[in-house]
């Protein structure tokens, strides 16, 4: 029986992990859009999954509240070393267009590193900008 339910709480943590932010916020909301009229008896299994699944949607979502309050909070620190990063890189790049671009792995290596400034680089200063105040909250819910 514990191997099935940690087998059973591992799918879950996988579906959790994969949904979507609209699902996320179906699941907070009690919404499951594919029982339509029918909901299934709150003894079953298929409930007890949605209402986990709730919980884990309803935390996150106020987790996510802390990151973006305490990100608004401090935007002008965060705009100041974004800016920052965001000068030296692009400076790097100037420089090299400049220089000539004379293939395509040139070209796709500045767009290479365009794409890593906006997906990794930036967020990864807002994570950790905003990582203690949501370690903080997260406290909250430890049982």
């Amino acid at each position: 029986m514990q191997v099935a339910w940690k087998r059973e709480l591992a799918e879950l943590e996988e579906a959790f992990v994969a949904s979507s932010l609209e699902r996320s916020a179906d699941r907070a909301l009690g919404v499951v859009k594919v029982w339509g009229t029918y909901y299934p008896s709150p003894d079953s299994s298929v409930w007890k999954r949605i209402v986990i699944q709730a919980v884990g949607c309803g935390i996150l979502g106020y987790l996510l509240s802390v990151a973006v309050a305490k990100l608004r909070g401090d935007l002008t620190d965060l705009t100041v070393r974004v800016e920052h990063v965001l000068h030296e890189e692009l400076a790097t790049m100037q420089k090299v267009i400049q220089g000539g671009v004379s293939s395509v792995a040139d070209a796709d290596a500045l767009i290479a590193s365009a794409t890593h400034l906006c997906e990794e680089v930036v967020p990864t200063m807002a994570w950790e900008a905003a990582m203690p105040d949501v370690h903080k909250a997260l406290q909250r819910f430890d049982a």
